[in-house]
């Protein structure tokens, strides 16, 4: 399968080119997020959230209407690049990509105060029977109906008639690279399909995920240097078959393939990871597809700071070199430095990094594999291969 378009909106802009060239310059952006204090664990006072906000979209906007807006400004790019895109006709297929309904549900085990421990046991039981809370409010319909939502961020991208929306996944930060998946299987599957676009959009910075991040020891404060910094993005991909392409056309890369497995001790639970679940995805693609078994290894992580990713991929390194042993001086890239940790956006996001890297010619190798850990078991990778 051929990617032929991407866009990406960050705290670094709204060019997919641009940002990751200010990211390969080590530029950021994170400072503080207006309205968003957490309480520090050195005195006990509030401190300013220090997140990676996309403000030249999401400024004022909370809630759907926020990544309504990530969503529109991400399509709107890529359908300036790639003008076919306007007429949203039968040819074309969407999957769209967000983070998980109610995430500030999960990860009880994580808390350490037994009185918010208690508050979100509550909270998890009262969504589980499906009593509203006190301040329920009948959600919005771009909320309730994604293909709704799909309609809505179509219009205001610019883009003319009815979008088909193939599927919508919110499940975690590997949905992203299930959705790949489905779309090489639907492009071969179908042929009146002749390109998907794949549209991931999630935000960190609405003020129940902070105050859930602080809660479970994630946020990244004064006395927590290990945390993730919060930031928001729409990493999207345009996709063709191989059969597809004009010989005067050349892609930006190909996806050569992708591999699953599932993590036994993960995040979510509290536990400390093993690293088993992303070797894994490693030794798989390096035995189907021959990757990091010699030469130049490039992996693009997902790493965003917290312990325990960074002692998953350390493991699941050592864990991989037996089959790989390439790994051993891997290249590893890491996103999340300078455009934070973008939750469901992430895998597409670091696919726009190695696609960059490719175009300008810096990459350290021709293949790139970008990870996706999720807070739950499931662990994926992709490989990404030079045009």
């Amino acid at each position: 399968m051929l990617v032929r378009g991407a866009a990406l909106v960050s705290a670094l802009g709204v060019d997919w080119r641009a940002s990751c060239a200010a990211a390969r310059a080590g530029l950021r952006r994170a400072a503080p997020v207006p309205g968003l204090e957490a309480q520090s664990g050195i005195d006990g006072e509030e401190e300013p959230v220090i997140g990676h906000a996309a403000t030249l979209v999401t400024h004022g906007f909370e809630g759907s209407a926020r990544l309504l807006r990530l969503a529109a400004a991400g399509l709107r790019e890529l359908a300036q690049q790639h003008p076919e895109l306007r007429s949203c006709d039968s040819h074309t297929g969407f999957l769209l990509v967000l983070g998980p309904r109610q995430r500030h549900l999960r990860g009880v085990e994580l808390v350490a105060d037994a009185q918010t421990a208690a508050q979100l046991r509550s909270a998890i039981h009262r969504a589980g029977t499906g009593v509203p809370g006190d301040d329920a409010a009948s959600p919005p319909l771009i909320e309730r109906d994604r293909a709704a939502l799909l309609v809505a961020i179509a219009a205001q991208a610019g883009l003319q008639g009815s979008p088909r929306l193939l599927r919508c996944l919110e499940d975690d930060e590997v949905s992203a690279l299930v959705a790949l998946q489905w779309a090489a299987r639907w492009l071969e599957t179908e042929a009146a399909l002749q390109r998907i676009v794949l549209l991931a959009a999630d935000t960190l910075l609405e003020a129940e995920t902070v105050a859930w991040l602080e809660n479970t020891g994630r946020l990244k404060a004064g006395a927590m240097p290990v945390g993730l910094e919060p930031g928001e993005a729409c990493a999207a991909l345009l996709l063709e078959r191989h059969d597809a392409a004009a010989p005067s056309d050349r892609p930006l890369g190909v996806v050569r393939g992708t591999a699953f497995a599932l993590e036994p001790q993960p995040l979510i639970a509290g536990a400390a990871g093993t690293g088993e679940g992303t070797a894994r995805v490693l030794d798989g693609l390096g035995t189907s597809h021959g990757w990091a078994r010699q030469g130049a290894a490039w992996i693009v992580s997902d790493h965003n700071g917290e312990l325990y990713r960074a002692n998953d991929l350390a493991l699941a390194l050592v864990r991989a070199r037996g089959s790989c042993p390439s790994l051993g001086s891997a290249t590893i890239s890491t996103p999340a430095t300078s455009f934070g940790d973008v939750g469901a956006a992430r895998p597409l996001l670091g696919i726009c990094v190695a696609l960059a890297a490719f175009e300008r010619r810096y990459a350290p190798a021709d293949e790139a594999l970008v990870l996706a850990v999720g807070e739950s078991d499931r662990r994926a990778a992709v490989l990404i291969a030079r045009a």
